[in-house]
């Protein structure tokens, strides 16, 4: 299926990712963008605990948290997850460490309304050493995280018929298959389906190749996740 972010125009370049024209593996997901599109604005906090978030990890402020989510939706809510995006495959532009809050009886918090997202933003470098930003509060009240795009954490690409001869729908197939969800890694997938890896072509605006057992070439471009449920 067509990206929401992919015009009819081959040269359109796409919106929130991060192009490398050399190394077509080595684009990335701009990851504010990112959280801002899937999780939108962070809540406004209380002073008191804006500041221990200031200068303390988000799991060091735990009760406070789960106090001041109790306060606002009448729930129980409890820490469901907590990672480091740096400890999956991803194509962000930089890594944060999330932590998941849901209703404390809930079954999966992929699927549950209502979820508290808290970002703490890393600043490059060694995760185990950088500087990591305050961290910022997300509601997610109408949308479940797993309908977000928040987790997906890996560019989609898309390929286009360069020659009027070449329909879009002999391109369905393989578009199929180099999108988020048909496999670990998008890009892996359409160096398989093409004769060489992907190159830039200043005139189209895009990456240039060729699938295998197809005459013409097809320009394709990375997309970012699609947004919103």
């Amino acid at each position: 299926m067509e990206p929401s972010t992919v015009n009819s125009a081959a040269s359109t370049l796409p919106d929130g990712v991060i192009l490398n024209k050399k190394y077509p593996d080595c684009c990335e997901l701009d990851a504010l963008q990112h959280i801002r599109e899937s999780l939108g604005n962070p809540l406004p906090l209380p002073s008191c605990l804006q500041e221990r978030l200031d200068s303390d990890w988000a799991a060091d402020c735990e009760d406070d948290l789960l106090i001041l989510f109790r306060l606002m939706t009448g729930v129980d809510y409890s820490m469901k997850h907590r990672d480091n995006t740096y400890n999956s495959e991803s194509d962000l532009s930089t890594f944060m460490v999330f932590s998941i809050f849901a209703p404390r009886s809930c079954g999966d918090w992929v699927w549950t309304r209502d979820v508290f997202v808290v970002i703490e933003e890393g600043s490059g470098g060694d995760p185990r050493y950088c500087n990591y930003g305050p961290a910022k509060i997300y509601r997610l009240e109408d949308v479940t995280i797993g309908d977000s795009g928040f987790l997906d954490w890996k560019l989609s690409w898309y390929a286009q018929p360069i020659s009027d001869r070449y329909e879009q729908e002999s391109l369905d197939s393989y578009n199929d298959r180099i999108c988020i969800g048909y496999g670990s890694s998008p890009y892996s997938e359409l160096t398989d389906l093409l004769y060489a890896p992907p190159v830039w072509c200043e005139r189209r605006e895009s990456y240039v190749g060729r699938f295998k057992g197809s005459r013409f070439p097809a320009t394709m471009m990375p997309h970012a996740p699609f947004y919103g449920g």
